[in-house]
């Protein structure tokens, strides 16, 4: 009686979706070499490691994964490690880098003509805009992809854009936009089931609630440190810690707000997350900025 192969990718993938990153990290130290080589077992331990912070460990894998589906001419494969490649770019403030391995991606998803591969890379390329002050095309390319998500009824990728679209409406003055796609975000992430992309979603939420109603804020990021503690997520922990700086000004703690903000820089620095740093970096001269003139 022959016993079909355990497909281990796709295992792998169910507990990257079920938020246990590290349980997928853990996995592949003690398998088999042979297997752990192989390039569909190498991406989603990348993934894993991208998202748990780790990301020289998520580029030396998604590197030897990408150069593993080139080789087996498997261009789905092939752009899964590009635009992972680019996200981890992106995580560490590396633009130009990060938009080299987009396109590199984007040409891949434009050969296989998929809608849903077009969208993932195109909301990747919309958050470059944004960081470099083009809102408005930012926002036109974020609702195509959000429209392609909806079409694919893709739920972590509305979720994501529509934290893109929240941060947009946010820094554009309007915080009741803001909050609007922070909770859509949230039923988005929430209806796909990974406690990593909800807990993220909460993050925004919180955000958005500061402006508009800050009394809501701390349950808010309470859930979402959990589910980031949960999932492994030290970025996302990085950027709570961040918020929770926020918070604390709103409220006029600023002693305890540039504390928390001092904690969000050095976590998201030993991580090599530099736009969660610079984000931290920001929130922590605001809040002595207001505790020097509370001083006056």
């Amino acid at each position: 009686m022959s016993h079909r192969p355990v497909d281990w990718p796709s295992i792998l993938d169910g507990w990257l979706d079920e938020g246990q990153a590290e349980r997928v990290l853990a996995w592949h130290r003690v398998a088999e070499p042979s297997r752990a080589a192989r390039p569909g077992i190498q991406i989603v331990a990348a993934s894993a490691a991208a998202r748990t912070g780790d990301y020289e460990l998520a580029v030396e894998l998604a590197g030897s994964a990408c150069s593993g589906f080139a080789a087996a001419r498997d261009d789905r494969g092939r752009f899964r490690a590009l635009n992972l490649l680019g996200g981890v770019s992106f995580e560490r403030g590396r633009l130009v880098e990060a938009l080299a391995w987009f396109e590199r991606a984007r040409r891949v998803a434009a050969q296989l003509d998929d809608d849903l591969l077009l969208a993932k890379v195109a909301n990747n390329q919309a958050s470059i805009l944004h960081l470099r002050g083009d809102q408005i095309g930012a926002e036109r390319a974020y609702l195509d992809a959000l429209a392609s998500f909806e079409r694919a009824g893709d739920y972590r990728g509305r979720a994501q854009v529509l934290q893109n679209l929240a941060i947009v409406a946010r820094e554009a003055g309007d915080p009741t936009r803001a909050l609007s796609f922070a909770k859509s975000a949230v039923g988005q992430a929430e209806a796909h089931g990974d406690p990593a992309a909800v807990g993220m979603a909460l993050t925004a939420l919180a955000e958005a609630e500061i402006a508009v109603a800050p009394a809501l804020a701390p349950r808010t990021l309470a859930r979402a440190r959990a589910l980031a503690r949960q999932s492994g997520d030290r970025v996302g922990l990085a950027e709570i810690e961040r918020v929770s700086s926020l918070y604390l000004s709103r409220m006029g703690d600023l002693v305890a707000a540039s504390r928390a903000a001092a904690a969000a820089l050095q976590q998201a620095t030993a991580l090599d997350a530099q736009l969660v740093a610079d984000d931290a970096r920001r929130t922590g001269a605001r809040a002595r900025e207001l505790a020097g003139r509370a001083s006056v």
